[in-house]
């Protein structure tokens, strides 16, 4: 008996096993785009006592990790709305003293929203700065914001955090690895920003003993 021959494909076959395919393609291109990165946790800080002041490099947030508001809002109401956290002078005083590097990384996204002034935060920044020691180099800040309603500063930039780009200015500045480096902070982008840079993190009320 003979073997009847299948019917070639049509036209129209074709075109839909090529729109399935870009299909399928596209359904994975969606899919690993949207797969999570695995970061290693940024190590534990070295204990106090121990060997915590072997690092080159100390990163340290603003709002919240050195200064609270006088005005007592979560947030400055205006660039110069800080006063120093009980402890946090004489610590980073002292740190200065021991030959330890001390920089700043600050998001200052107010500016972004038009809360505040880019010259006036620098300024009250730049205040603290010489009051604690850290030279002019080692102050790093964001005022962009993806949501931003001023237009200069609206966009994603990968100096703010929780992304790294503060924290490894800093390293390249200051010529610190980043198993030489400490970041400590108080929210969770401080968190993260030492993750994504690959350094060591530290709760501020571990660092400076609150209670």
């Amino acid at each position: 008996m003979d073997m009847k021959s299948p019917n070639p494909p049509t036209y129209y076959d074709i075109i839909e096993e090529i729109i399935m395919a870009h299909r399928i393609r596209e359904i994975i291109k969606t899919a690993v785009a949207n797969m999570p990165l695995t970061q290693p946790l940024p190590a534990p800080a070295k204990q106090k006592g121990d060997t915590k002041m072997d690092y080159k490099l100390i990163i340290f947030d603003v709002d919240g990790t050195l200064t609270e508001t006088k005005s007592g809002a979560q947030f400055r109401q205006e660039a110069d709305d800080w006063q120093w956290l009980p402890n946090r002078l004489t610590r980073l005083r002292q740190l200065k003293q021991q030959g330890i590097r001390l920089a700043i990384a600050t998001n200052q996204g107010g500016v972004a929203f038009g809360y505040m002034e880019m010259a006036d935060v620098l300024y009250e920044l730049d205040i603290m700065c010489k009051e604690c020691g850290v030279s002019p180099g080692g102050l790093y800040i964001c005022y962009n914001h993806p949501k931003a309603t001023i237009p200069i500063y609206k966009h994603d930039d990968d100096r703010r955090k929780p992304r790294p780009g503060m924290l490894r200015d800093a390293m390249k500045d200051f010529d610190a690895d980043p198993d030489e480096t400490l970041m400590v902070g108080d929210r969770p982008e401080d968190f993260e920003a030492a993750k994504n840079a690959g350094c060591a993190f530290s709760w501020a009320t571990d660092f400076f003993g609150d209670f």
